[in-house]
């Protein structure tokens, strides 16, 4: 009797031991978000569903007696044959494991499924289970991941790389098709150069009002993606050979004669460039369609307009051109084949030499002129290596400027030209700071001569600039003043020491009475502030005439000396000295 409660006790305790481990199992399914499908198939047993399946598939199915159709019913239908296929039916194939990712009905949840099978000898099935293990986190994040690699955030419209991938697949199909595609670049200005104080605010905002409009014209043929910022591309595919894009544009710069209000109260007037070229007709890939438009959207900056232009044959020799021109400025710079000639300034009142302003200037081996002087500093802003070359003028004019100072004693001004883009670099300053350490300079003799351009874009931050510049010492000098960018009132705020008229102003002040009354005003408003006047391009008597009519302090031009090396000016500076000393005024 004893024995016999002992072994209801015992095997009382396992069953209570295996109800709990059963429990266990269920509380761990339960909280760790996995589905578990069991069946005992060597004993022809239900299918036993472990987990939260109710949570997962909306309904209550995991109390009531298994149905395979309602637990397939949770699984999203263009999954359901694969699963059936490779997971459910696994056994018929005698595979072990199976593994596959499968989406729920609603698309809210992804799962990891994993089918294990376990064979007698004989390979018959006997037991298996399938594991649903939730990755919707996961593949959220990898979804967000891919979001990002593909679509730009601020438009939501796709990215660079992805525009590119989508422009490839429109070429193939208008490859299938014979039929025609066209790329139309739009590009924002303000974004390429100095830019306003109202646009660098509100950047992003009007980069994504301009995204709002152009996503109108998004329609079957076309898509838009927005490339880098501020540069948008619509690829389209023109079944028709209608020049669509010509249309997009057109519809696009109208809208934007409107102003765009901005979350700040203003207002502002957005101005675009386009660029647009057309395949098969100029390219063989989308590669190719992509850089020839790219010219056709340069060729529209270049032109000063905001306006279309559409690609051409000729964009490419033009292309080419300015590509063997890029390829000299580099080898001058590569090379230090760069020379600096001198022309004299002289004092009207007396003639003595003011001083000397260093001009660019490249040859060849013959020393015939590779670049016109009027082109070479235009050609390397358009070269982007303005900066390169202005620290190459700068360098080479001071340290000629020390060694006449340390040899022969020069005293008088040398000016050196510095360009707009020089001026909006922050490390002119500190260029300018290591010159006056390196060589002892006094920088009251160096006159730095920028154009009236300069302040076009932003005559803040260059008036600022300026400022510091004659804060440390230097002169300031405003070139080609007179050619109708700046009003005579900019005269009273730009901190300019001496102003020169542009050569052309002074020619047509000689037979333009109008211009010699607006020359005259110029004038006295620059002696009212105390600004010196220097007359250029003086090459014959009758503009010396008029050089002295407006009371210029000083002149240059070739009636007087063309630009001389270094070497010549030297001897010329050395010639007025000894003469300047044998009249007693050395002294």
């Amino acid at each position: 009797m004893d024995d016999l409660k002992y072994q209801i006790d015992y095997l009382t305790a396992i069953n209570e031991k295996l109800v709990d481990s059963d429990t266990m199992y269920r509380f761990i399914a339960e909280s760790g978000g996995q589905l578990y499908l069991y069946q005992d198939i060597h004993k022809g047993g239900d299918v036993m569903m472990i987990g939260p399946w109710d949570r997962y598939t909306g309904e209550n199915i995991s109390k009531d007696p298994f149905n395979e159709e309602k637990m397939k019913g949770f699984i999203y239908p263009a999954d359901l044959d694969e699963f059936t296929d490779n997971i459910w039916n696994m056994s018929d194939k005698k595979r072990s494991v199976e593994t596959m990712r499968i989406r729920s009905k609603n698309k809210k949840y992804y799962f990891d499924v994993m089918g294990l099978i376990k064979f007698d000898t004989g390979s018959n099935p006997i037991r298996r289970v399938i594991i649903f293990s939730d990755v919707t986190e996961y593949e959220s994040r990898l979804e967000k991941l891919e979001r990002l690699a593909y679509y730009d955030p601020v438009t939501d419209l796709c990215n660079g790389h992805f525009f590119s991938e989508r422009l490839k697949e429109l070429i193939r199909q208008a490859d299938k098709n014979n039929e025609a595609a066209e790329l139309l670049l739009i590009d924002m200005d303000d974004l390429k150069g100095s830019v306003s104080e109202l646009f660098l605010i509100h950047e992003n905002e009007l980069i994504k009002d301009l995204a709002m409009i152009l996503k109108k014209y998004e329609n079957k043929y076309t898509f838009l993606g927005h490339i880098k910022k501020g540069l948008f591309g619509f690829a389209i595919l023109d079944p028709n050979r209608d020049n669509c894009g010509v249309s997009i544009y057109e519809m696009i710069r109208a809208e934007l004669e409107k102003p765009i209000a901005l979350s700040s109260g203003s207002n502002y007037k957005l101005n675009i460039f386009g660029g647009i070229a057309s395949y098969p007709e100029y390219a063989h890939s989308a590669d190719e369609l992509l850089f020839i438009t790219e010219l056709s959207l340069m060729n529209a900056r270049k032109s000063g307009e905001y306006s279309l232009n559409i690609y051409s044959s000729e964009i490419v020799e033009g292309y080419e051109d300015e590509r063997k021109i890029d390829k000299i400025i580099r080898d001058a710079l590569e090379n230090d084949r760069f020379e600096l000639y001198y022309q004299p300034q002289y004092y009207s009142k007396d003639g003595r030499i003011r001083g000397a302003e260093a001009l660019l200037r490249l040859f060849d081996d013959n020393k015939r002129v590779i670049l016109e002087p009027d082109d070479i500093i235009k050609k390397c802003e358009d070269s982007g290596l303005i900066k390169e070359v202005g620290d190459q003028i700068i360098d080479k004019a001071i340290k000629t400027y020390a060694e006449w100072r340390d040899r022969y004693g020069y005293d008088r001004m040398l000016t050196i030209n510095i360009s707009a883009m020089q001026i909006g670099s922050d490390d002119l300053i500190n260029t300018l700071s290591r010159y006056v350490y390196d060589y002892d300079l006094d920088p009251s003799m160096i006159e730095l001569e920028c154009r009236e351009e300069a302040f076009i874009n932003n005559i803040n931050l260059s008036v600022s600039r300026l400022f510091t510049i004659k804060k440390m010492g230097f002169k300031v000098c405003l070139d080609n003043y007179g050619i109708g960018y700046s009003p005579l009132a900019y005269l009273k705020d730009i901190p300019v020491n001496s102003l020169k008229f542009d050569r052309f102003f002074i020619k047509q002040a000689k037979s333009d009475e109008a211009t010699f009354t607006i020359a005259s005003a110029i004038r006295d408003i620059a002696l009212a502030f105390n600004i010196e006047l220097i007359a250029e391009g003086i090459e014959n008597s009758a503009l010396l005439d008029i050089a002295g009519k407006l009371r210029c302090n000083a002149i240059q031009g070739y009636l007087l000396s063309k630009p001389i090396k270094p070497k010549e000016f030297e001897k010329l500076f050395m010639r007025e000295s000894l003469n300047e000393e044998s009249d007693g005024r050395g002294e």
